[in-house]
């Protein structure tokens, strides 16, 4: 009976165990982009006003951009939070604005060609799937103002992943001329993103999550030995009352066959004397026995 219960609650506590282990079943949720290429097209605002960081948001007088897609760009990006890009704009000096301090006369083009090394702030503050900051520094060249200027760049920015694949950039450039020949100026950019070469891994919550399912299994299997351990005991029992019972009967069988065998042997004794003291016999015409054989008689009895 305690077998019986022990082996109850043994097999109820691997139902439960089996049961969250279900309900924990790692989702694409618990995943997350651990190497990609990323590809942009989006657009990109200058400002080149020359007051540096004064008036950031002086839309009308210092903005620059273009009505179409005028900024690609293509990047690869690791594991460690480390990313490489490659960049390339395309803008248009609007007549009227200010351009180094001044009032630009007439249209001029802007031409740009960067590369950024990048890092993702996630790996500081923890992943949050879609909301992927990140802050960068760099190296380019920027033909603006028909003035050519090599450039020290640093970028702040973020990315909304709407999946895996695709999501929006938002970010702004900070691009200090190489020299004293051209002003320093700022240039934001939005757009779209898509990745590729994707390689995923589990994410902190989904290794925590993986730990657990792990725990579980090893618990189930524990719990699986248990029963198994409990059911060659039983059957180790049961196999040992089966011989016990066995051997008991064979020797129930062994006393009455002795039994018997020593009755055959009283009696084949009793015969045997009954044979080894011959016949007994009457006298011609005479119905008396004589001396000789009443004694056998008796010695019969």
């Amino acid at each position: 009976m305690k077998t019986y219960r022990l082996n109850f609650l043994v097999l109820a506590c691997f139902m439960i165990n089996n049961a969250i282990s279900q309900e924990l079943e790692l989702t694409s949720k618990d995943s997350i982009v651990a190497n990609s290429w990323i590809v942009g097209l989006g657009y990109n605002i200058v400002d080149d006003s020359g007051d540096v960081f004064d008036n950031l948001f002086s839309v009308e007088d210092q903005w620059n951009a273009v009505p179409y897609p005028s900024r690609i760009s293509i990047g690869r990006y690791f594991k460690n939070g480390i990313g490489i890009e490659a960049i390339g704009t395309y803008n248009t000096y609007k007549e009227g604005k200010i351009i180094d301090g001044t009032v630009n006369a007439e249209e001029t083009n802007y031409f740009g060609l960067d590369t950024r090394l990048s890092y993702d702030l996630n790996k500081i503050i923890g992943e949050t799937a879609w909301f992927d900051p990140y802050i960068g520094v760099g190296l380019g060249y920027t033909d603006a103002n028909n003035q050519g200027r090599g450039t020290y760049n640093a970028v702040i920015g973020s990315r909304f992943w709407f999946s895996d694949k695709f999501g929006l950039d938002f970010s702004s450039s900070g691009k200090w001329s190489i020299g004293d020949n051209a002003t320093n100026h700022i240039q934001h950019a939005a757009g779209v993103v898509y990745r590729f070469g994707i390689e995923k891994e589990l994410s902190k919550k989904g290794l925590e999550k993986l730990a657990v399912i792990n725990a579980l299994e090893k618990e189930n299997q524990s719990v699986k030995d248990s029963i198994s351990r409990a059911n060659r005991a039983a059957e180790e029992v049961k196999v040992l009352a089966d011989k016990l019972a066995k051997e008991k009967e064979d020797t129930l069988l062994a006393e009455e066959n002795a039994r018997k065998k020593a009755k055959e042997n009283y009696q084949r004794n009793i015969e045997n004397a009954v044979k080894e003291l011959g016949y007994v016999y009457f006298d011609l015409n005479s119905s008396y026995l004589s001396r000789e054989y009443k004694g056998l008689l008796d010695k019969l009895a």
